[in-house]
């Protein structure tokens, strides 16, 4: 099995090897490390909720102006079929019309 090169203060959840600090790192470097990778970390995440919500609303904005589409279809529909049985005296013939 190949080793992967580590920093000293990761830990893989696979491996059963303890981690190790090396000497020559000091506590406060050590921290400061580990730190800076969670803010990254925490940027990274903020970065990505951000785009997600940004594509949520695109998306809900979209269906909301398809809905409204179809709102104003059916509305026309409905419109277009008053109009014609106020027209149309005998249901019959609305009927015949339709065909």
């Amino acid at each position: 099995m190949e080793k992967t090169h580590q920093k000293p203060y990761e830990i893989s959840f696979f491996s059963t090897e303890k981690p190790e600090i090396p000497r020559n790192i000091s506590n406060e470097n050590l921290f400061k490390e580990i730190g800076k990778e969670k803010i990254e970390s925490l940027k990274n995440a903020i970065f990505e909720i951000n785009t997600l919500i940004k594509e949520r609303e695109t998306l809900s904005a979209s269906l909301f102006n398809e809905g409204e589409k179809i709102k104003t279809e059916i509305n026309n529909f409905v419109l277009e079929n008053e109009a014609l049985e106020e027209n149309v005296s005998d249901p019959r013939e609305l009927i015949k019309e339709k065909k």
